[in-house]
């Protein structure tokens, strides 16, 4: 099975140059409707929604080769899934979610210089991405740069504000920061 896995990779990566989910139609609609949703439950499904068309390149062949590196990854073989998001990324450098995907890796595998630059792509890329901001605010607290965390989660709230991340670590930084200049 993982030779199938690793025989369609090999040939999906080898298409590209389309572009990339973040320029889809109908994200700015449900950005829009994300920032308004009430409630958690009520964002739940906007939120899948964004990131199926995040997780989706027009070229099909980098879509299979996205879910089978991510299913890759799910499985705990994390230097392959680096190297199959790596690939994906040479192949198609402007699609955020690859990006998006190697610097989660990337964290897990404790190379936190290179998830923040993979972060930092993404962000470039799409900077409502939700996900990447809250990596990097998880990757500022790690390393104890509350003021910038404070200042990522704000903005990860401007665009997602019922996020859970929001909701569970913005007082607790806040709490963190005033303790810090008492």
């Amino acid at each position: 099975m993982r030779f199938v896995i690793l025989f369609l990779l090999s040939f999906a990566i080898g298409w590209g140059g389309l572009q990339a989910d973040q320029h889809n139609p109908e994200l700015p609609d449900l950005f829009s409707q994300l920032e308004q949703a009430g409630t958690s439950y009520t964002a739940s499904p906007i939120v899948q929604n964004i990131w199926a068309i995040w997780l989706k390149h027009p070229d099909s062949q980098l879509t299979q080769a996205m879910q089978a590196a991510s299913e890759i990854m799910q499985n705990g073989d994390l230097e392959q899934a680096e190297l199959l998001f790596t690939q994906l990324i040479e192949k198609a450098p402007g699609w955020a979610e690859a990006w998006n995907k190697r610097a989660t890796v990337r964290y897990y595998r404790e190379n936190l210089i290179g998830s923040i630059a993979d972060i930092k792509e993404t962000l470039t890329l799409e900077p409502r991405h939700f996900g990447a901001l809250s990596g990097l605010g998880m990757i500022q607290m790690h390393l104890q740069d509350y003021s910038q965390a404070l200042l990522t989660y704000e903005s990860l709230q401007k665009i997602h504000p019922n996020s859970q991340d929001v909701g569970r670590i913005l007082p607790a930084l806040r709490q963190q920061i005033s303790q810090q200049y008492l």
